[in-house]
């Protein structure tokens, strides 16, 4: 008897490493690589932005209360002054057109709805033909005389007096 041939069934085809396959993995462990290198990159990029962001909040002053209470304050001060009705104001003050009469100053006040008005005159007759023109505007509630002074220094003796005027109609 002869010795037997080994057999080979071929349950498990055996492994065949071919070129292109040789070429495929080191193209994929390249693009791996690179893959690995970029994020790395990426996290160091990422770092020193966050680096950057904790810096300048750091940095950053810190508001204090007290002090954007008081801004806060004056905003709403000077948009209570923006909201007051200037133009009937003006238009009654320049209706009220007395001969003799200079305006010298308006100085407003906001916060009681008054507005202080200084004039000089000829006489006392014209200040109080001026005081009755205001009187009767609708944009004021009251005028009232506040003081005079006769300029006995001054040639002509004018009369240089203040009135306050309220508003009408408050806020």
């Amino acid at each position: 008897m002869s010795a037997l041939a080994r057999l080979d069934l071929g349950f498990q085809p055996r492994p065949r490493v071919t070129r292109a396959g040789v070429l495929a993995l080191a193209f994929g462990v390249l693009a791996a690589s690179a893959v690995v290198g970029h994020y790395q990159v990426t996290l160091g990029r990422l770092a020193r932005v966050e680096a950057e962001a904790l810096a300048a909040h750091r940095q950053r002053p810190s508001i204090d209360p007290r002090r954007m209470a008081e801004a806060m304050q004056k905003a709403n001060l000077v948009a209570l002054e923006l909201a007051r009705p200037w133009d009937r104001a003006f238009v009654a003050l320049e209706s009220a057109d007395e001969p003799g009469v200079a305006l010298l100053a308006i100085d407003p006040d906001p916060r009681r709805d008054e507005l202080r008005i200084t004039a000089e005159a000829k006489d006392l007759a014209a200040m109080l033909a001026y005081l009755e023109l205001l009187k009767a505007q609708p944009s004021f509630g009251s005028v009232t005389l506040q003081q005079h002074e006769l300029r006995v220094e001054e040639p002509a003796r004018p009369v240089r007096f203040t009135l306050l005027a309220r508003w009408k109609a408050a806020r």
